[in-house]
């Protein structure tokens, strides 16, 4: 069932000995158990802090406080339930509380650590007796089940795949696709994404110009250059350079990622901005920095940034620019193409004027393939560095 490709997911956190050594659940016994993993579970990765309706706003009680979406009760049963798992045991040897760090597998269990005992989580009894592993079955049931999980997972996805601030009216109706898919299931991650993508509010060709899209996040915004300009790369230049805008891949500088959901733009009312929590005068200057070496500071027939010659295993980074440079040819064609591809046709008339003005001010004298290409170059920097296409819309 589709569901289970989200609760396999909340499984394999739990049992990931990279999580467990991380947020401190390996070795986490019965008679001292450790509260950081479950509450980062709960408050992080499914429901949230507040309890929501199902557009995604927070409910209040009567004095107008936020409700919260689980009690400090919950996290400690919940640290009851995930007691006992160890790191995995190498080869044939029976898992206990001595095994070292080992990440090559999920954790195990260690009966006698577990804490048995029945338990109550999120206002569901849960029956004494059970090991560990049927323990974790019942409390990612409860947990993929609780109201919760819809309107927060869903807003997150929509500010990842469509814009940073929906509204509590789209959020409502991708809920409602993940509380049921149209045939009584749960949780169908394909028909969320699907209904995602085709909501009216992505789809409007006129958008409201102040919550509309998202800022592109570095990793992103890198790729999407790459992409456009048809690079050829092993990833060694994404290293490289985007430490300095604030997201080096696979780093995160904790388990809260890279910037918060709820980043407020300073300045704008309230809209939130979750990838503009990395901005700032630095990162600004890097993100320009790192487009222009990669377009028109690269080498005058192909671009080719090589990693260091003792990487194992490098291929370096080339662009093939020949035929961005025979569209550059006609300067009018390379503006039609980019501002397809890369604007979605919103170049306006006053920047394809002042491009091409800098295209005509680029040369290179007695080489014309040359010229082309340098001013083909400095097009698509300029292209990808105007707000257009640093907002993804």
């Amino acid at each position: 069932m589709p569901w289970e490709i989200i609760a396999t997911s909340l499984r394999a956190q739990r049992v990931s000995p990279v999580m467990g050594d991380y947020l401190d659940m390996v070795n986490s016994r019965a008679e001292a158990p450790n509260e950081n993993f479950p509450r980062e579970l709960l408050q992080l990765f499914s429901l949230g802090e507040a309890r929501l309706n199902r557009d995604g706003t927070p409910q209040v009680d009567g004095t107008g406080r936020v409700i919260p979406a689980y009690t400090e009760q919950d996290v400690l049963e919940l640290s009851r339930v995930l007691t006992g798992w160890v790191y995995p045991s190498a080869g044939n040897f029976i898992p206990s509380f001595n095994n070292p760090p080992n990440f090559t597998g999920p954790m195990e269990s260690v009966a006698s650590q577990h804490d048995n005992g029945p338990k109550t989580f999120l206002g569901v009894g849960m029956i004494g007796g059970q090991s560990a592993d049927a323990d974790l079955e019942q409390a990612i049931d409860i947990i993929f089940n609780h109201p919760n999980v819809p309107p927060f997972i869903s807003r997150q996805l929509i500010q990842h795949l469509v814009m940073s601030n929906p509204s509590p009216a789209y959020v409502d109706r991708i809920a409602s696709v993940f509380e049921n898919n149209g045939q009584g299931v749960h949780g169908d991650l394909r028909a969320v994404v699907r209904a995602i993508l085709l909501d009216p509010e992505a789809r409007n060709p006129n958008p409201d110009p102040n919550t509309a899209g998202k800022l592109r996040e570095p990793v992103l915004l890198m790729t999407s250059v790459m992409r456009l300009i048809g690079a050829d790369t092993d990833g060694y230049a994404f290293l490289r350079r985007l430490g300095g805008m604030g997201q080096v891949p696979f780093e995160s500088p904790s388990v809260f990622n890279y910037y918060p959901p709820d980043y407020v733009l300073p300045g704008s009312d309230g809209l939130v901005s979750p990838s503009q929590g990395l901005m700032n005068m630095s990162t600004v200057f890097e993100r320009h920095n790192v487009v222009l070496d990669w377009t028109l500071n690269g080498s005058l027939n192909r671009w080719d940034w090589r990693a260091l010659s003792d990487y194992p295993g490098a291929t370096g980074t080339q662009v093939d620019w020949s035929s961005w440079g025979r569209l550059a040819q006609t300067p009018d064609r390379l503006l039609d193409v980019l501002d397809e591809i890369a604007l979605e046709e919103t170049l306006t008339a006053a920047q394809r004027a002042a491009i091409t003005d800098a295209m005509s001010a680029q040369t290179y004298w007695g080489n014309p393939l040359i010229e082309a290409e340098l001013r083909a170059r400095l097009a698509i920097y300029l292209i990808t560095t105007s707000s257009q296409f640093q907002l993804d819309h």
